[in-house]
């Protein structure tokens, strides 16, 4: 809660090697959320990331979008 952006709680994170397990419990609060949200109504996922450190991560449903996506393109 000390800090005042994404980028300095990552700094946090990564003092006390905590960077990946809290990433991936908070992708995963996420999805939950957001299919609580759409109500099966249609798939959503989604990407975190941050100006300074880029990609954080994905949901996994936010990953099968992106490859469904990509087939498509090919």
């Amino acid at each position: 809660m000390d800090a005042a952006t994404t980028d300095a709680c990552l700094d946090i994170l990564d003092a006390e090697n905590l960077r990946e397990p809290v990433l991936e419990s908070l992708l995963q609060a996420i999805q939950l959320h957001l299919d609580r949200r759409v109500a099966g109504a249609f798939r959503v996922g989604a990407v975190l990331f941050s100006n300074q450190a880029g990609p954080l991560g994905q949901t996994e449903t936010a990953a099968q979008l992106l490859q469904s996506w990509q087939k498509k393109e090919q």
